[in-house]
């Protein structure tokens, strides 16, 4: 969607752009967009609790997005195999992510 007014959502119009992830998740249920819009990061709760990681070669053109890869919570960031990811988000500078973990009721910080 655009918006001619930025944070105005009586002035949005509709795009053709859109980039499907069903073929990684049927259940997403957190987004974290990088501030250029060239990293865009999907948490999935259900299947596998992983976080889908996409680039746009255009930032915040979805037309422009690809597959980049997947990210198990436990098994590849060495947080906890129980629980589920409820949400997730960056830092400004993006070196910094937290993940809320439903289940445990615990927020978790990755840093790099």
């Amino acid at each position: 969607f655009n918006l001619s007014t930025g944070f105005d959502l009586s002035t949005i119009s509709t795009t053709s752009n859109s980039f499907s992830i069903s073929s990684h998740t049927s259940y997403p249920n957190s987004l974290a967009v990088s501030d250029d819009g060239t990293k865009i990061f999907v948490g999935d709760d259900v299947n596998n609790r992983n976080i889908y990681e996409y680039s746009a070669s255009t930032g915040w053109d979805a037309s422009t997005i690809s597959y980049s890869s997947t990210h198990h919570i436990a098994n590849d960031l060495g947080g906890p195999a129980q629980g589920y990811l409820k949400d997730l988000v960056f830092s400004a500078s993006g070196d910094k992510m937290y993940l809320i973990n439903g289940s445990l009721s615990k927020i978790l910080q990755y840093s790099w």
